[in-house]
């Protein structure tokens, strides 16, 4: 009797179950940075459906989000001079192919992806410890930062605090 090897059998396997990851995550996934501490990337790039069926974070302009669902539905204040806005913004519930609107606060059209990682972990290093999940700092770009950690530390959002520019007389 010739045995056959276990591989060729688990290859074609593998592929499908990877495929099928791909295409359908699961609701939940999170794309973390890999810094220290990490950060939830598709809720800040992205915005994300949560547990309850409701549209949360989305604090980029579109041409930083990671891919197509996400939208600014339209531009409430801003952006003042530091460069921060606020918007009604939509995001793709994809389970049941509608678009849900929320308010938002958005970082400034002019950073990078690279440069919002940066003043987010600026602003949580410059926070004052309070033993609570909430936290708020300094960017270092004129604005400061307000953001929410997990017990084990990850960066779950982080968003810009939008101040209006002085009125001019």
């Amino acid at each position: 009797m010739v045995r056959m090897p276990a591989k060729p059998i688990l290859f074609p396997f593998a592929v499908l179950l990877f495929c099928l990851l791909v295409a359908f995550p699961p609701r939940a996934e999170v794309i973390s940075s890999q810094t220290g501490p990490a950060i939830n990337l598709r809720h800040i790039f992205e915005g994300e459906i949560n547990a309850h069926g409701d549209p949360v974070g989305m604090h980029v302009f579109p041409d930083k989000t990671i891919s197509g669902n996400a939208r600014i539905k339209r531009l409430l204040s801003g952006p003042n001079k530091a460069g921060v806005a606020t918007a009604i913004v939509g995001i793709f519930d994809k389970e049941i192919s509608v678009w849900k609107e929320k308010f938002s606060s958005l970082f400034p059209a002019r950073l990078t992806r690279t440069e919002i990682i940066a003043a987010i972990l600026r602003a949580e290093n410059s926070a004052l410890p309070n033993g609570k999940v909430k936290w708020r700092g300094q960017s270092g770009l004129g604005f400061a930062i307000e953001g929410y950690r997990a017990k084990d530390g990850t960066i779950l959002t982080a968003y810009p605090i939008y101040i209006p520019d002085p009125k001019k007389n």
